[in-house]
């Protein structure tokens, strides 16, 4: 289940002062009432609760509540909430009363959840405009769901956040099409990479190598046929002089296009026809920029997230700030996953980059992903940072602890098993918020509909 927020900020005005000073009373009821009729085709009387109670502001959380409603929808719910901001008094870091200089403005913060965020954004283009069109003035924006407004201010919450990570922060938009998808599918079996590996380092094969080796490897599709088709591999005549066993060149294309050829070996002076002639299998840019950078690996963990969800505009790979680097960062509900990706072991130096970086970003989430295993030694500076605290750790807020995935055949598994206890935990915070005062018997009758929707 996803998640999208908005918050819109009213203006002070003698209109405004209006409102709120009924807003706990007719006004903010009303309202709110006139909507769900209007929304009467997504809602019914007995799955809205009304006039949920009101909370004041505290040092550790300056939003007073002061009126706000939850509509149940057969694919979503959403939590309406009119709410006053309350500034810090400076050296004491008390919360003003009300009507005093403290008084940070007013906002009507609308939190929808849902199975996709399309319909996130469906919903809270709906119900902010119906806010509009009963708020007037108040309310005077519109909102087309075409143009996907709400995941739209995101995508930019989500670039700013990278962006200042440093001034000088780079990453790079995931871009990949379906045959690049479908070989980092390939590569997360290990037989199939480890073939990828060996011809990587061999960078050709003679026909007969590479028959004996595809012909050894279990694939679903014909392996050979869809390396050729998409051009991750090229088919080459290699020409090698008889006398003195040298190379003499290679040509793209097949051995009976030699025969129109009229040059000489330069060793032996013999035809190049009548060399040593052979057909072979050579690599293509393409499948070494996926293969040596380990880039297959970025899209794998894209190709999962996007199935499980996640928009490909809440993804940027290679985040570069300053002297660190990750390899991925994804936008998961408002608040970022980093991904460390790794070809190969990933090892006890590699555990302290990771923890400074985690430092850096504060993460809600960081997972490390590796074809290989995660080194024993690695582990133990994760554990040891947790069993010693590290103060700043705590500050993030999470589990010292990354989440560790070993070999890329499982990633697609515990990728979903991640997303679905993160979708449960932000389903109870919201509904603890939004539902707080509100008895046991209430909070089980949404828990059960949000059940519904996994």
């Amino acid at each position: 289940m996803r998640v999208l927020r908005h918050s819109h900020s009213l203006l002070r005005s003698e209109q405004f002062g209006a409102f709120v000073r009924d807003a706990t009373k007719k006004g903010w009821t009303a309202l709110t009432e006139v909507i769900g009729d209007r929304l009467s085709s997504a809602l019914s009387t007995d799955q809205t609760f009304r006039q949920l109670k009101p909370r004041e502001a505290s040092p550790y959380d300056p939003v007073e509540r002061v009126a706000s409603e939850i509509f149940i929808f057969p694919d979503g719910f959403a939590i309406c909430e009119l709410v006053r901001r309350r500034t810090r008094t400076g050296a004491l870091g008390g919360i003003l009363s009300g009507g005093t200089a403290g008084d940070g403005g007013h906002a009507i913060n609308v939190s929808v959840l849902a199975q996709s965020i399309d319909t996130c954004d469906r919903l809270l283009c709906e119900i902010a405009n119906q806010f509009s069109e009963l708020g007037g003035t108040l309310f005077p924006m519109t909102y087309d769901h075409a143009d996907r407004p709400f995941i739209k201010k995101a995508r930019g919450e989500f670039i700013n956040f990278v962006r200042g990570l440093k001034e000088t922060a780079e990453f790079e938009e995931p871009e990949f099409d379906d045959p690049d998808r479908e070989f980092a599918v390939l590569m997360a079996n290990p037989p199939l990479r480890d073939f990828a590996h060996r011809f990587a380092q061999l960078r050709q094969m003679n026909d007969a190598q590479f028959t004996s080796e595809i012909s050894s490897l279990q694939a679903e599709t014909d392996l050979a046929a869809f390396l050729l088709s998409n051009a991750f591999i090229a088919r080459e005549v290699v020409i090698e002089c008889k006398a003195q066993n040298q190379r003499l060149g290679t040509f793209g294309g097949n051995i009976s296009d030699l025969n129109q050829l009229k040059i000489r070996c330069s060793i032996c002076g013999k035809h190049y026809k009548d060399e040593r002639v052979y057909s072979a299998y050579a690599l293509t840019e393409r499948f070494k920029r996926l293969v040596n950078s380990s880039l297959w690996m970025n899209i794998l963990v894209t190709h999962h997230l996007l199935e499980l969800g996640i928009p490909k505009e809440f993804i940027v790979w290679n985040v570069r700030f300053g002297a660190d680097e990750i390899d991925l960062i994804a936008w998961v509900d408002g608040l970022p996953w980093i991904f460390e990706l790794k070809d190969a072991e990933f090892s006890y130096n590699h555990a302290h980059a990771f923890n400074h970086r985690r430092l850096l970003i504060k993460p809600r989430v960081s997972m490390i992903v590796s074809t290989k295993s995660v080194s024993a030694d690695a582990k133990s500076v994760f554990t040891a940072s947790q069993q010693r605290g590290l103060g700043s750790l705590e500050a993030l807020d999470l589990e010292p602890l990354p989440i560790m995935i070993e070999g890329a055949s499982r990633l697609a598994e515990q990728l979903r098993a991640a997303l679905q206890a993160e979708s449960a935990s932000n389903v109870l915070w919201h509904l603890q918020r939004g539902m707080d005062g509100l008895d046991n018997f209430v909070a089980q009758i949404v828990g059960a509909k949000f059940l519904r929707f996994e």
